[in-house]
């Protein structure tokens, strides 16, 4: 989970965790190191942010509440201090800690407040010591941040540097409110430092992924996948990123279903990041007879365009076949082969992961078009919501569950057909070319032909065969040879 990048020329131990994912949690104990608070809890990561009186029995300083319970008290000199702080909604933030919250840890000064540097402001109201700030003075520092209430990001540098650097690092990393930690000999980030120095008494943890779970019923009948997500952003093209759009479709859809009473869950409703193992895990456990796993599809070439499901080779294809053709009848082109399925190369089970490891749950891999094509794109961007909207009534008539249009309309949305593009001489691709004019006049002198039935392709080289064909049309060879 922590990762050694350089940032603004420093170089920086960095741990990203989501509270919504991963379970991020205060620990105490007096006299105990980080390393050993680490190894007690059972976590991956933890870092040290009160100040300590480590050189008497290792207990932190300022008012810290872990569990629910407050473990320290405010002295004079930090009754003015921030906290890193969770509400028991799972939220995170940095301030004053209000009565009831799950777990605080002083720090001091911050870093950030709504994105702006604040440490000089920080430094009078904290009563800090000089050593700490005089003199643009250096010190290794750990600091915590948040990008947002449930996005927290730590930092251990690995070079001395001011608490002003130190902030323009946080918002580097696109931290909006940044605190500072306990720094110089005191400054731990296990398990990049062994942790067994100070006894600080207290620390920041973090499970990954111990929390993951559907977002949502949490007895389904339906999951809805937006896929791909956080570090992995999917296909990309003519303005579209996957894992953006596919979260619009399915966060679209999983409002529809709630209002039609369909009990439904998400496997993300932001932008995290999933491996495949937890997102599959995720489906499978959940209980639910159906998945619908939103994808928008890329290829090489920029011609490949089209709605296409993929069900498992277990799985008789009739609800992929009926979602499909939903979204065809919503305006989107059929590809080749809409519906298919797929096996590993062994042949003996799928080919996709997102059928192979969800068990029991049906799963339709749902391709709503291709980023990689102009066209395709122009339609997705336009129509995703009533391609969106068309998977939800097409599944409510699969499962016999009243539909009704969403508020506001009386019937599903439908997109009008598109307008065949302007043609020239029966081509697609001259209209408005500069050289329309005598592409025309050629052709209709029988001096040049197109390379297809709908396409001239006026950009394309001209090959010396073609050459030869058009010197010989002009009456410019005879005999195989130049006329003179």
């Amino acid at each position: 989970m922590i990762q050694r990048i350089k940032i603004n020329g420093v170089t920086c131990d960095v741990c990203e965790a989501d509270s919504r994912v991963d379970d991020i949690y205060a620990a105490f104990g007096a006299k105990m190191t980080i390393n050993q608070l680490a190894v007690a809890t059972g976590a991956d990561v933890a870092g040290n942010l009160p100040y300590a009186e480590y050189k008497i029995g290792g207990v932190p300083l300022g008012r810290n509440v872990v569990g629910g319970k407050q473990v320290s008290v405010d002295g004079p000199k930090t009754i003015a201090r921030d906290s890193l702080f969770m509400l028991s909604d799972e939220t995170m933030h940095i301030g004053r800690p209000p009565a009831g919250v799950t777990w605080s840890l002083q720090g001091s000064p911050p870093l950030l407040a709504g994105g702006v540097d604040v440490v000089d402001d920080g430094i009078k109201r904290d009563q800090l010591g000089k050593d700490i700030w005089a003199n643009n003075a250096k010190h290794i520092r750990i600091a915590y941040g948040l990008k947002s209430p449930y996005e927290l990001v730590i930092v251990r540098t690995r070079a001395e540097v001011t608490l002003k650097a130190l902030a323009e690092i946080m918002k580097t990393l696109g931290c909006v409110v940044a605190i500072n930690g306990d720094g110089g000999g005191s400054t731990t980030l296990y398990p990049a430092d062994s942790g067994n120095g100070r006894k600080l008494g207290a620390a920041l943890c973090i499970k990954g992924a111990a929390k993951l779970k559907l977002i949502g019923d949490q007895k389904p009948k339906l999951v809805i996948d937006p896929g791909h997500g956080g570090k992995d952003p999917g296909a990309s093209g003519n303005g579209i990123v996957e894992k953006h759009m596919v979260l619009d479709i399915s966060l679209y859809q999983y409002k529809r279903f709630k209002e039609l009473g369909i009990k439904v869950a998400l496997t993300r409703d932001s932008d995290i990041t999933l491996d495949s193992n937890a997102r599959a895990a995720l489906v499978k456990d959940s209980g639910a007879e159906h998945c619908i796993s939103n994808h928008v599809n890329s290829a090489s070439s920029s011609t490949a365009a089209g709605v296409e499901t993929i069900h498992s080779i277990y799985s008789d294809g009739k609800l992929a076949t009926a979602l499909m053709q939903a979204i065809a009848d919503a305006g989107q082109p059929k590809r080749s082969t809409p519906v298919f399925s797929r096996k590993n190369e062994a042949g003996t089970n799928d080919y996709y992961f997102m059928h192979r490891l969800t068990g029991n749950v049906s799963t339709i891999i749902s391709e709503y078009g291709f980023c990689s094509s102009p066209a395709d794109a122009a339609r997705l961007i336009e129509n995703w919501k009533t391609y969106a909207e068309a998977v939800v009534k097409a599944y409510c008539q699969f499962e016999g569950h009243k539909y009704t249009p969403p508020a506001g309309t009386t019937q599903p949305p439908v997109t009008p057909e598109p307008k065949p593009p302007k043609t020239v001489e029966g081509f697609t691709d001259i209209s408005g070319h500069w050289a329309e004019a005598s592409v025309v006049k050629a052709i209709r002198a029988g001096i040049l032909n197109g390379v297809a039935a709908d396409r001239f392709a006026p950009d394309q080289p001209l090959t010396r065969a073609q050459a030869a064909v058009l010197l010989d049309r002009l009456g410019l060879l005879e005999n195989g040879k130049e006329v003179k």
